[in-house]
């Protein structure tokens, strides 16, 4: 995958003669197809109790399937969770958004678990905090993919991802048939409708 080309072929050419010449090792070729980030995006849990946690775990494992190295984001909130002292959002944004971001990872993928209820058809995003590192800033930087499980309106959120998936649910069965399609082991076949430009300019720059 080429991010930000002149001229495909050419810039082809150039990796290929590098490949050749021994400056792009077989091991770095491959490594950069398989070191990705994970971001999970998920709303409050509703009636049923369910975790809306849930799916980040079965994404995480139909990567690693697919043969992806993954790096799991926390926000502040879940390292405290697990233990981690002195943590807080500033912390995480030092440790996880930084110039060091693309040596460290070759894509970033977002999953959104954030559903209404009954009358609600759509509902907005709310980030950990305010300038939260899971933002996707890192468009700039690395190929990001943003995979939506419940809504087909998050574009107005993230106006600036320009790889926008509606997978309809969290289900394993719709997480694994997301990464077939992304990795290319299947192919897409659903379309979409004017809807999901969220009748703004913005979201189509």
């Amino acid at each position: 995958m080429f991010l930000f080309f002149r001229n495909t072929d050419e810039d082809f050419d150039y990796m290929l003669d590098g490949y050749r010449n021994g400056v792009i090792t077989e091991e770095r070729l491959q490594e950069a197809l398989e070191r990705i980030r994970l971001y999970g995006i998920s709303g409050e849990s509703d009636f049923t109790g369910t975790d809306p946690n849930g799916y980040l775990e079965i994404a995480r494992e139909e990567l690693e399937k697919a043969g992806f190295d993954v790096h799991v984001f926390k926000n502040a909130k879940q390292r405290k969770a697990e233990g981690e002292e002195g943590v807080y959002f500033h912390t995480v944004m030092a440790d996880e958004a930084n110039e060091q971001y693309p040596e460290k990872y070759d894509a970033a993928i977002v999953f959104a678990n954030v559903s209404g209820f009954a009358q609600e058809a759509s509902i907005r995003i709310r980030w950990s905090t305010p300038m939260a590192a899971e933002i996707p800033w890192y468009v700039t930087e690395v190929p990001t993919v943003f995979v939506s499980l419940c809504q087909p309106n998050h574009l107005i959120d993230v106006p600036m991802v320009k790889t926008m998936i509606h997978a309809h649910a969290p289900s394993r069965e719709a997480i694994h048939a997301t990464v077939q399609k992304i990795t290319g082991a299947s192919a897409f076949q659903g379309t979409f409708n004017e809807n999901v430009w969220c009748d703004t300019f913005g979201t189509r720059l």
